[in-house]
């Protein structure tokens, strides 16, 4: 009977919980800063019980899952046995990856199922069925992660922590700091006499959801894995400044051509 311990409840540990304690078969302890979210967290059922920081190197597991912001991640593996099996949920890797060098089964790993909805409230906006599960590190470790998360039924893909990090600039990163700019440029041309929040439709909506997200942890994702962050940005005003050149010339049919080399484009990525 696999028994597992989350730490952090919020939306995505919870979720996770959640969906490892419907198993029959496993038991899921979780912890909180917050003991109140571990509290509501076992009368919801979504994990079987709450623990204590201290209880947690003295608690028979197998597989320690940290669901927190990276910076938590560093300061509580340095609290951990190093002969625990442990996996980590942060969308950033290269760091987490170099802070768990002294820990002997330690595993980095990234499911793509990030929601702009915090807190163990926003656990429902998370699913894991399906959603690619990017997972580091040696392959007997892995291999025994990926067995005990079966009943979530994720794809799970190895990868590196370099190739994870470039990766996910381009796709998450660096999308949300363009999500943010559009925020921003909407809010600074907002005429005062008039409101543009008339004006907003889906579009608006779908573009910009995720500058929603948790400010605070986003900062710490983006300055984590700021390097390759910077170089998606540059990457995306070169396109934007594509897309600028041709609204200049005042031909529609240039427009036309980019638009629809750009929608050919996102076919296959979607």
């Amino acid at each position: 009977m696999p028994k597992i311990i989350v730490i952090g409840l919020g939306a995505m540990g919870a979720s996770l919980a959640e969906a490892l304690n419907t198993h029959q078969n496993y038991i899921v302890y979780g912890y909180d800063l917050l003991e109140s979210v571990s509290q509501t967290a076992v009368s919801d059922g979504v994990i079987q019980q709450a623990i204590s920081c201290n209880q947690i190197n003295n608690t028979s597991v197998d597989l320690i899952i940290l669901a927190t912001p990276p910076t938590a991640i560093s300061e509580l593996l340095s609290l951990l046995d190093p002969q625990q099996l442990i996996l980590d949920l942060a969308s950033v890797k290269t760091p987490i990856m170099q802070a768990s060098e002294n820990h002997f089964h330690f595993v980095g790993g990234h499911p793509m199922v990030g929601t702009e909805k915090k807190g163990y409230g926003g656990r429902h906006a998370v699913n894991y069925r399906s959603a690619n599960f990017f997972l580091m590190g040696k392959q007997l470790d892995i291999n025994h992660v990926i067995d005990l998360l079966e009943p979530i039924h994720s794809h799970f893909i190895q990868t590196t922590a370099k190739a994870h990090d470039e990766n996910v600039a381009m796709t998450s990163d660096m999308p949300h700091i363009v999500a943010d700019a559009l925020v921003a440029a909407v809010i600074k041309n907002q005429e005062t006499e008039t409101t543009l929040s008339d004006y907003v439709g889906p579009g608006f909506k779908d573009t910009t959801r995720i500058a929603g997200a948790n400010p605070e942890l986003w900062s710490q994702i983006l300055h984590a894995n700021r390097d390759a962050t910077y170089i998606a940005v540059t990457k995306f005003l070169e396109e934007l400044q594509k897309l600028q050149a041709a609204l200049s010339e005042n031909d529609p049919s240039v427009l036309t051509a980019i638009l629809t080399k750009i929608q050919n484009g996102r076919r296959t990525l979607l």
